[in-house]
């Protein structure tokens, strides 16, 4: 039974490579879109409201939907990392909390085996620089807002 769940792991491990090799540098390109346009359309937004007389609601529900679309596609991207990252530990913790000391030492190796790779996690990543995460979004969207206060601020001059 564990050997089963070892060898599925192994597969689900190299599963996790391909796809980190595969989409890592897609999701830099989002990543890189995503503060792009967040903080241009929250400057545009800004810019809306501070002429007024040019408010038009085509435009604002424009914006409004288009970060909101960013916003889910992103945040979604991030969640499914995060929960990789969490079921990856939840693996290394089952392992940890499991009576190893007192089975089969074949099986213990088995076990070996899971806590070494567990202890290292697992992270799908932005051009193998970022990991995918919701802190890494966190962090993203301030950034993203810095830079609208930094373009408002500049406007104003």
């Amino acid at each position: 039974m564990l050997r089963r769940c070892v060898a599925r792991h192994i597969r689900l491990l190299r599963a996790i490579a391909v796809i980190e090799d595969t989409y890592n540098i897609t999701f830099l390109l989002l990543f890189t879109y995503f503060a792009i346009l967040f903080a241009f359309c929250g400057f545009s937004i800004i810019t809306l409201f501070d002429e007024g007389n040019d408010l038009s609601l085509t435009r604002l529900v424009y914006f409004v939907s288009l970060i909101f679309n960013l916003f889910g596609h992103m945040c979604l991207y991030c969640a499914l990392g995060e929960f990789l990252v969490t079921q990856c530990d939840e693996i290394y913790y089952a392992a940890y909390s499991n009576e190893w000391y007192s089975v089969d030492p074949k099986l213990t190796q088995d076990l070996l085996f899971l806590l070494i790779r567990g202890a290292k996690p697992i992270y799908l990543t932005a051009g193998k620089m970022f990991p995918v995460t919701m802190t890494t979004f966190c962090n993203l969207l301030k950034t993203s807002v810095g830079y609208i206060s930094i373009l408002h601020r500049t406007r104003s001059y």
